[in-house]
């Protein structure tokens, strides 16, 4: 692959890289504060760095092409030279990138565990409490019903005394 071909080749894949999370965060508030929206840019970086890679290895071939064709000291060596070194410090500058969104991702996955952690024990503390609330409920039903049953005992017994006291004279 010549070198235009192989960089135009890396600038599609590029776009369509930055399509697809564009695409991937759309109906995201803050992509940077999500698992999926930082997955999504570390998609990309890793399709941008791939390409910046590829686009290194060209300037080296290229490099050693003319340097084979025209010798060390052409312009066009040199110029090709400067285009491999900002080449490079792109990779350099993508690879940060790469190592900040994952660190960013790692905080980000370990704050949803914690959240969903937590999430976990309020749900497991609200069931006890409404076992609880629900013991609660079923000792005050027998307690109310044992009363019912103590007022009408009491109720046939005030009918009985008064029964035996009418028989009796009193």
């Amino acid at each position: 692959v010549d070198l235009k071909t192989g960089i135009k080749d890396i600038k599609k894949e590029l776009n369509q890289a930055n399509k697809d999370f564009t695409q991937a965060t759309a109906g995201m508030d803050n992509w940077s504060k999500s698992s999926d929206g930082l997955t999504a840019k570390l998609k990309q970086l890793d399709t941008k760095l791939s390409g910046q890679k590829k686009t290194v290895e060209l300037y080296q071939a290229e490099i050693e092409r003319v340097s084979q064709l025209e010798g060390d000291h052409s312009a066009q060596l040199e110029i090709l030279k400067g285009k491999l070194q900002d080449a490079e410090i792109a990779v350099a500058k993508t690879e940060k990138e790469v190592r900040k969104y994952s660190t960013s991702l790692e905080d980000v996955q370990t704050k949803e565990k914690e959240s969903s952690s937590s999430l976990g024990k309020l749900t497991d503390k609200i069931k006890e409490q409404e076992a609880q609330m629900k013991e609660l409920q079923d000792k005050i039903n027998l307690l109310l019903a044992g009363s019912l049953i103590n007022n009408k005992e009491e109720k046939k017994s005030k009918k009985n005394i008064k029964f035996v006291n009418m028989t009796s004279g009193g």
